[in-house]
């Protein structure tokens, strides 16, 4: 019996529209077309292409769990500020997305990722 209302729970929760209701129920989860905009905008502004786990970490020290457009514009902005491409483009300092590298550090914390080519 306890089975079967946790399986009715999880097919209600699942079937939702939208993420506005799932981010009200859990308001530290960071949706992922945020981060994908967030991705965008840093490899738009300076060649970055960070992990997810990087973007959930900078969205959480800066406590924002659902950024508006402006501000991971703004976000974009001051990471790549503080982001150095390599003097040299070789593959190892580039990155690949299967083998991250430190692209850089915001405020203390490595930033890791690739250099989008």
């Amino acid at each position: 019996m306890k089975k079967s209302i946790a399986a009715i729970a999880l097919i209600a929760l699942v079937s939702l529209p939208g993420c506005a209701t799932l981010q009200s129920w859990f308001p530290g989860v960071t949706p992922a077309s945020a981060l994908q905009a967030l991705a965008n905008a840093m490899n738009s502004a300076c060649g970055a292409v960070p992990t997810v786990k990087t973007l959930e970490g900078i969205l959480a020290a800066q406590g924002i769990s659902n950024p508006t457009e402006t501000e991971i514009t703004a976000i974009a902005s001051q990471v790549c500020s503080v982001l150095k491409p390599p003097a040299t483009m070789s593959s190892r300092a580039m990155g690949a997305p299967g083998a991250p590298v430190v692209l850089g550090y915001y405020h203390g914390a490595p930033v890791y990722g690739h250099w989008a080519k």
